[in-house]
């Protein structure tokens, strides 16, 4: 059920649940659905700092970028019930072994642990079962071998109506035991020991009340998990007043185009490289380097295809009028979506036989193909989040600042990808990367070019001992009995891979081993 918290009843039954968790954003709500199956009979209280539908144009007064320039700092973070998975286009990508084992930065689990919490995740979100790597190849018909640096690793993306979470988990959120809290934040927490006992939390119109509970879960994103727990080590007592990893380390991934391509054959690039329906799944195959060559960088990469259109922004409004029905559509977005629908009826047509008698999905690209490649940020001291003790937010917390950097070796592997996937591409004999002259291994200001891609990482990393970490092995607070982490905030590295499966991956493992 949901409750606005400027109206709420100081003392409202709901206010003492067994499970507290703060955010009802992706990860929030995956937990609240998780434990609801495991825990029916007890309640689960949701406190969530935006309204009913997700918004993002608060981020400016609340957070600010003053490193390299962090887009999704102010533009991809969204408050509101369903969170960031309203944008998200739900793409599910898995860690690799290698991920967990690097120098310095090693992951205090098993690549072994997670990959075993991948199949839950697939399962909780309707798909039920995902087929080997080497029943990709075949199908893809993909011809990378052990001569070559590259390997194929494929992406699968939920139905549109999965993607948004506030639709996928409606029925939790409309449960009895199941209660969230809008328009309040959490700002204080209180302990007695290493227990915490209650969480002082303030609405937008300035009512506060305390939140008792046994157990409590942040899932507020990275951002705003590192922002609670700054701005509560500032201004309060708490088991975390003097650890000095908290805000360090933050990462994302860097994304650019590394050349236009000149297809040789059209025909067969579309045979091996358009997104296939497989097992009622869209899959699409994407390339990373083989172990053998990874094992020689600092960081990984990936790369793919994106095809440009002048239709682009309708097929985006499409996308999202679907993916959003029945939960915030108005009259006006019904019109739009039919006017949008008669524009691209030819495309609706090619769409439409390719993907039920081929099972493709047909892409548009009267403005060309291009190669992307996203790299993984190697973390580096230089690059991190503080708040600004001056800058003392109604909400009672502090504006959070993002000191976002790199130190440039990522270039490495953008140049390699690019390289390796061009001596593929022409040995198919199927196109060409028109590759800038200034992709070079040692020059790092082609990185200028790229961008973050809203995969924030890190601030709040896991750790083997307190002394260099926030959270321990089950992302429970250093410190602390009863508080725990969820998300990617708690990542050691980022991998190249999006990072929404492996943080839902945690989530479900702290479900089963720690809650």
């Amino acid at each position: 059920m949901i409750f606005n918290g400027n109206s709420i009843d100081s003392a409202s039954d709901i206010l003492d649940s067994h499970f507290v968790i703060v955010g009802a954003g992706t990860l929030g709500l995956y937990m609240a659905s998780r434990l609801r199956k495991k825990y029916p009979k007890k309640s689960i209280l949701v406190i969530e700092a935006g309204g009913k539908y997700p918004m993002a144009d608060g981020n400016e007064e609340t957070s600010k970028s003053i490193g390299k320039d962090h887009q999704g700092t102010i533009n991809s973070r969204y408050s509101g019930i369903g969170g960031t998975s309203v944008a998200w286009y739900g793409a599910l990508v898995e860690f690799d072994e290698v991920d967990f084992k690097r120098p310095g930065q090693n992951w205090p689990i098993s690549y072994q642990e997670v990959r075993k919490y991948y199949a839950d995740v697939y399962a909780a979100l309707g798909i039920n079962q995902i087929p080997s790597k080497e029943y990709y190849n075949r199908i893809f018909r993909t011809s990378l071998n052990g001569e070559h640096k590259l390997e194929s690793t494929y992406i699968h993306t939920l139905k549109h109506k999965s993607q948004n979470f506030s639709r996928l988990f409606k029925k939790e959120i409309e449960s009895d035991n199941v209660n969230i809290i809008t328009n309040t934040t959490a700002f204080e927490m209180r302990f007695k020991d290493d227990c915490a006992e209650e969480l002082r939390c303030i609405s937008t119109n300035g009512v506060e009340f305390s939140v008792k509970g046994e157990k409590f879960i942040f899932a507020s994103g990275t951002i705003g998990i590192n922002q609670f727990f700054l701005s509560t080590k500032l201004n309060t007592q708490v088991p975390w007043s003097s650890n000095p990893n908290i805000g360090q380390y933050f990462q994302d991934h860097l994304k650019g185009e590394v050349g236009k391509l000149k297809i040789r054959n059209d025909k067969k690039f579309k045979k091996l490289f358009e997104e296939r329906i497989i097992k009622g799944t869209r899959v699409q195959q994407r390339f990373i380097f083989n172990d053998k060559h990874r094992s020689k960088l600092q960081n990984g990469a990936v790369a793919f295809f994106i095809y440009y259109s002048k239709q682009e922004e309708v097929v985006n409004e499409i996308r999202s009028f679907i993916r959003d029905f029945g939960i915030r559509n108005t009259v006006n977005d019904l019109v739009t979506f039919i006017k949008n629908i008669n524009k691209i009826k030819g495309y609706l047509f090619s769409l439409s036989t390719k993907y039920f008698l081929q099972n493709r999905v047909h892409r548009l690209a009267d403005e060309g193909t291009y190669v992307i490649v996203q790299t993984e940020q190697i973390p580096i001291v230089e690059s991190y989040i503080t708040i600004s003790k001056k800058e003392k937010l109604p909400n009672g917390l502090y504006k959070v600042h993002i000191h976002w950097d790199w130190n440039g070796e990522e270039m490495r592997a953008v140049h390699d990808m690019t390289m390796e996937l061009n001596d593929y591409l022409k040995e198919l004999e199927v196109a060409e990367i028109e590759i800038p002259k200034d992709i070079h291994p040692s020059n790092s200001t082609f990185l200028n070019t790229f961008r973050d891609t809203s995969h924030q990482c890190g601030g709040m990393r896991m750790s083997k001992s307190k002394e260099d970490g926030v959270v321990d092995e089950y992302c429970k607070v250093w410190g602390t009995s009863n508080v725990w982490i969820a998300g990617s905030a708690v990542f050691p590295t980022s991998s190249h891979a999006n990072t929404t499966l492996s943080a839902l991956a945690l989530t479900e493992r702290i479900v089963d081993k720690s809650l």
